[in-house]
Parts: structure tokens; sequence; C-alpha cells
């Protein structure tokens, strides 16, 4: 379950963003850049990062590996610092509509973090 969920929020996510989706390494603001706060976007700042995180949970319990607990970790300190790279570049475009929206969502979890 936590791997259909988790892969059904991040293709709701990327849906959500349309054309100012940009792969995670390119970090970048792309053409006529709007700021989503649609959708699921409405709830946390970054669902393909939270989709993931359940994703792999899901995946390696559904395995039967211990594996998924250093793997949670890890996927989230990486998840976490590229949010916070993303974010950086967010507020350079949007300013202060950026730092409101921040202030409005939570990170991955809704009405938790």
């Amino acid at each position: 379950m936590l791997v259909v969920i988790g892969i059904s929020a991040t293709m709701l996510a990327r849906r959500s963003l349309g054309t100012n989706w940009a792969h995670a390494a390119e970090y970048q603001i792309r053409k006529n850049h709007i700021l989503v706060r649609s959708g699921v976007y409405n709830y946390i700042r970054h669902p393909l990062y939270a989709g993931m995180f359940l994703a792999i949970v899901g995946a390696e319990i559904v395995a039967g590996s211990y594996l998924f607990i250093p793997a949670f970790f890890l996927e989230i300190l990486w998840g976490w610092n590229q949010a916070k790279k993303e974010e950086k570049i967010l507020i350079g475009q949007f300013g202060d509509e950026y730092i409101r929206y921040m202030s409005e969502t939570k990170m991955f979890l809704p009405f938790v973090w």
C-alpha cells in the first residue's frame, strides 16, 4: 500500500507541476515558471520526495528486508538536502510569495513536517 500511495503522490505532484518541473539535479527555474500551490502542493511543498520516501519504505517492507530502516533515513536526508537547495532557488525567484507559502505548508508530511 505504501508503494502505491508513494507512486501515486509522485505522479499527482508531477502532473500538478506541468511545465514547471525540472529534474532535481538541474536546480533551475523554467521559462514562465509559476509557483504551483494547487493539488497536493496545497498541503506540502515537496510531494515528489515524500512520495519517494513512502515508495522506498514500502518496497523494502514488501521485500522483507531490514534495509528499509537505513534506506528510509538516507532517503530522508537526501530529500531534505535537495528540498532545501530547491527552496533557496524558489525564494530567489518568488521572494515573499514563496516565504509565505512555506509558512502555510509543511515540507513533506501534511500538518506535521
